[in-house]
């Protein structure tokens, strides 16, 4: 078994040349804007129309006899800004599914992909494109040099003592609204990140300006994410384990989740109070809504602490297991002796925690963090099992598989159950065996079994990789999220089930009607 390359590059320090962010007019939200303008007789799914002297251009194009895009501009705008640029807009294959469900599903977005195609290969729009760019620049120039007399990544790096893992870029649009921003966090392969934020501009003196109120908070909300993420992954099992009973408790869905939200708007809120003054992080947190977030208030004040003695805590990483004392239900427990388990996280976790221990190790002093950094990238390099290195199944085991399955058609689900039981006893990593399992226990109105061995049947196939692998996942997935909603207060983690399975579904997947219903009903974005 060969030994996994993350090509990490210890040039990427914190005292290397910060990220600078680049600033442009995206072309790709404008042909949308452009299409929402032609297509509509007024405002339209998150579309504005920009003052009469920035729209007079398009008149030549004409009018489009199709109708525009109904999908909110979130969603709009999280897909285009993962396609590559105009006319082509390619690679749609890649955007997760989950993405592609919001915005209406492939079989509307593909039309609508394809009128902006249509629409960005006229020459008269390309020609309206080029004069509005143009019109726009003054504004461009201006938000470009506010970004620049801010230092804002230089500021969030100085803080946390630790480098932005890759490119800020910053899309402007004419045709989106101040206050609705948009943001793309991408992983890439190395365990870096890429960062696409939208900012809509306020017409309200006639005249666009991309900086507005929302535009600091968001620059470090986001940029944060990059930065401090992986350090949850490198804590995963404590975090897990201070997981509240109350469900309530858990923001956007996932409790790991949770905590990175309250890291990254605490720090976020801590630099706004710094760098722009009280008043500002005030009206900052007052949008931020803070009730959904039952830390963040007692996390702000505990990060003082941090920033008032940065001699023992040179980074950030020195100092998380203080902000994690905030949730921990044990205090005083023995830390974990592993950062994570590197079989139950994905490739991408395991090399992002490859790069952020290579990249902390030099500065970091806490004793017991330079210890968890040089262990978790022992365990990111381990090698990770392949499918082909996976011995086959049990031929017994597939044997009893098939006849609990013929048992089960056949109506005799105790039968069934029993000759499960046998196969997973020969191969207790057999996940198509545990998920058939839960099958059998949930007919038999035993919900709670079934929902563990569905739950077991996700970790087994998160522990195996080859082409199977997403199908099995992604349909235990959707069993977890049933199972998990037919019981009071279990709504927090039905919501993460289906998040990882929409995430994770491949294109051609059955389960998707079923996903969708299911994402209605627990109202998910």
């Amino acid at each position: 078994m060969k030994a996994l390359a993350f090509g990490l590059a210890l040039a990427c320090t914190p005292a290397a040349a910060a990220v600078v962010p680049t600033v442009k007019v995206d072309t790709r939200l404008e042909i949308d804007g452009i299409f929402q303008l032609l297509a509509a007789t007024g405002a339209s799914a998150g579309f504005i129309r920009p003052p009469a002297a920035f729209t007079t251009p398009f008149a030549a194009i004409g009018p489009v006899a199709v109708a525009p895009s109904t999908a909110p501009f979130f969603d709009r705008a999280q897909l285009l800004m993962r396609l590559g640029p105009l006319p082509e807009l390619s690679g749609l294959e890649s955007v997760p599914e989950s993405v592609i469900t919001a915005t209406g599903g492939r079989s509307r977005v593909e039309p609508w992909l394809n009128n902006l195609r249509a629409l960005a290969a006229k020459p008269a729009a390309s020609a309206a494109l080029n004069t509005e760019i143009n019109a726009l620049a003054p504004a461009v120039e201006a938000f470009r040099a506010r970004l620049s007399s801010g230092a804002f990544i230089e500021a969030l790096e100085e803080y946390a003592g630790l480098p932005m893992p890759g490119p800020h870029r910053i899309n402007l649009s004419a045709f989106h609204t101040a206050g609705a921003i948009a943001n793309v966090v991408k992983d890439l392969p190395d365990g870096g990140v890429e960062v696409d934020s939208l900012f809509g501009p306020d017409w309200s003196t006639g005249e666009p300006n991309f900086w507005t109120t929302r535009v600091p908070g968001t620059l470090w909300h986001e940029q944060g994410h990059g930065v401090l993420d992986p350090l949850a992954d490198l804590w995963a099992a404590r975090i897990e384990r201070a997981k509240p009973a109350d469900k309530s408790a858990i923001c956007y869905g996932a409790w790991r989740q949770c905590v990175r939200e309250h890291v990254v708007r605490a720090v976020m809120l801590r630099l706004m109070d710094r760098r722009l003054g009280p008043g500002a992080a005030a009206e900052q947190r007052r949008f931020e809504r803070p009730g959904g977030y039952r830390w963040l208030d007692a996390m702000e004040t505990r990060l003082k602490e941090y920033e008032s003695d940065r001699v023992r805590y040179p980074t950030l990483a020195d100092f998380y297991p203080r902000l994690l004392d905030l949730f921990l239900l044990e205090p005083g427990r023995a830390e974990d002796e592993r950062p994570f388990e590197p079989r139950e996280e994905t490739s991408l976790v395991r090399a992002r925690a490859a790069r952020l221990a290579e990249t902390a190790q030099p500065r970091v002093k806490v004793a017991a963090v330079r210890r968890r950094l040089t262990r978790a990238l022992a365990l990111a390099r381990e090698p990770q099992v392949t499918e082909e290195e996976i011995p086959p199944r049990d031929p017994a085991a597939l044997k009893a598989a098939s006849e609990a399955i013929s048992a089960f058609t056949a109506g005799r689900h105790q039968d069934a159950l029993a000759l499960f039981d046998r196969a997973l006893a020969l191969d207790p990593g057999y996940a198509e065996a545990l998920l058939s399992r839960a099958t059998v226990l949930e007919a038999l109105g035993r919900g709670e079994d079934a929902l563990a061995s569905c739950t077991a049947a996700a970790a087994a196939s998160r522990r195996r990789s080859g082409a199977y692998q997403p199908r099995v996942l992604v349909d235990a997935l959707l069993s977890q999220t049933r199972l998990l909603l037919a019981r009071p207060g279990r709504e927090a983690q039905a919501s993460a089930a289906l998040i990882e399975a929409l995430a994770a579904a491949p294109a051609d997947w059955p389960g998707k009607p079923e996903a969708a219903a299911l994402k209605a009903r627990l109202k998910l974005p």
